[in-house]
């Protein structure tokens, strides 16, 4: 699957969940030199988003994910 190169140019800041879901999956794939496929990108990029919103979930329970800090 290609990646509109908008996804790319555009702040991270601007971009949809989607779109920021599209260039992790492209970051993932040239990091590995397109060698990974596309599935499997996607997969990996599945499981970093869950294993960081883990992270930020125990955060918030241990009471460290306040704003007030």
């Amino acid at each position: 699957m290609t990646i509109s190169q908008d996804i790319l140019e555009k702040d991270v800041c601007t971009l949809s969940d989607q779109e920021l879901f599209e260039r992790m999956v492209y970051k993932i794939r040239k990091k590995y030199d397109f060698q990974i496929s596309d599935a499997d990108a996607r997969t990996a990029a599945r499981n970093l988003t869950g294993f960081y919103q883990a992270l930020l979930d125990l955060k918030q329970q241990s009471g460290h994910g306040n704003s007030h800090e």
